[in-house]
């Protein structure tokens, strides 16, 4: 009966951890498709900025408005990116946090039969595995975020050009 509360509890750990996970996955997707958003929009923009020299009376006031706007959506396109790696890293460590607290307290909850079955090294093991997880889960919003933009700008390509397509 001791083990089985014992599994219980570090079932339940894995549970609410995989729960921050899916949570902390779904705001980095947001974001990701957010930042291709802005950087198609700057794409699009420096296309409109360059076709203004094409121009032969290329009005200067033209050329500026773009250049500005060019400007504004490159910093903002930079905010973006670095909000976005600080919103998954800001996730990340929460979420380390969160599993450490837990995963601490069910230790300590545990029976002491749980501490006599295991080695020292194996609940080492299990104690630093929060750490292990944190860079797992770093490069998870990472490769996550740029599947996303992988998806988008191809997207963006078909949509161009629907030959290519076949």
């Amino acid at each position: 009966r001791v083990r089985r509360r014992n599994r219980w509890l570090l079932l339940r750990l894995i549970v609410l951890s995989s729960r921050f996970r899916v949570a902390g996955l779904a705001l980095s997707s947001v974001v990701a498709l957010l930042r291709e958003h802005v950087d198609q929009s700057v794409a699009d923009t420096y296309s409109q900025w360059m076709e203004c020299f094409w121009i032969d009376p290329t009005p200067h006031a033209a050329v500026l408005r773009w250049s500005v706007v060019n400007l504004l959506l490159c910093l903002l396109s930079a905010v973006v990116a670095w909000g976005s790696d600080q919103i998954s890293a800001f996730i990340v460590s929460r979420l380390k946090r969160e599993t450490d607290m837990k995963l601490y307290s069910t230790l300590a909850s545990m029976d002491t039969e749980f501490f006599d079955t295991h080695s020292e090294k194996e609940i080492n093991h299990i104690a630093s595995l929060t750490s292990e997880l944190l860079a797992a889960d770093l490069r998870l919003h990472h490769t996550v975020a740029r599947l996303l933009r992988a998806a988008s700008r191809l997207q963006t390509v078909l949509r161009a050009s629907p030959r290519l397509a076949v």
